[in-house]
């Protein structure tokens, strides 16, 4: 085989090989697709308190929002990894929470 067609060969190769190493599996839809989302900041990790007088104080209107239809989703607020090889989440992560409703169904 002469030099140009190696040379050929060897480039139709490593582009194969890039493009499907380029292809990752992601979600279908997204969890911002459905439903009302408000977007909360924080100034420092910790544990924080988002009570009724809280969620009120920014306009919501609390009263017809049930304690279980509330979620919480974030990916911790860190950077991406510099290297492209590095894991990452192509959605929101849904955290854990604990709602105290004192059992009126609100």
């Amino acid at each position: 085989m002469s030099l140009g067609k190696k040379q050929l060969f060897t480039v139709c190769l490593m582009a194969a090989f890039s493009i499907t190493m380029a292809q990752r599996q992601y979600k279908p839809s997204s969890v911002l697709s459905n439903g009302i989302f408000y977007k909360i900041g924080i100034s420092a990790p910790g544990i924080y308190k988002l009570d009724i007088p809280f969620l009120n104080g920014l306009g919501l209107n609390t009263s017809n929002i049930p304690s279980s239809a509330i979620r919480l989703f974030g990916n911790g607020g860190t950077m991406l990894g510099e290297a492209n090889n590095a894991s990452w989440t192509d959605d929101l992560t849904e955290n854990a929470i604990q709602v105290v409703d004192g059992n009126d169904g609100v």
